[in-house]
């Protein structure tokens, strides 16, 4: 059972000078835990690998792009609250 409200994709967002091509770099996978109980989160990353931000050199822009991930559950998955943490990386091009 998932906590309402406790799961969806995770958004972010890149900051900076408008006209600049930007990459995006998501790790394909990451680990959730609960106690001793490991579950592994294959990512699915909506980011494109990157773009170029809007608007025009000089100008403020920003770009948002979510990244979400699958869970393969079994009828041997245990129960609990799992955590788990994930790096994403931007870099102007």
């Amino acid at each position: 059972t998932v906590a309402v409200g406790g799961a969806g994709a995770a958004r972010f967002q890149v900051l900076g000078q408008g006209g600049r091509a930007y990459s995006v770099t998501v790790p394909p996978s990451f680990n959730m835990t609960s106690g001793t109980n490991t579950l592994v989160v294959t990512t699915v990353d909506n980011s494109g690998g990157g773009g170029t931000l809007s608007g025009s050199l000089g100008a403020f822009s920003t770009a948002t792009f979510g990244v979400g991930g699958a869970i393969n559950l079994t009828t041997g998955t245990a129960s609990g609250a799992y955590t788990g943490s994930f790096t994403v990386t931007a870099s102007y091009n």
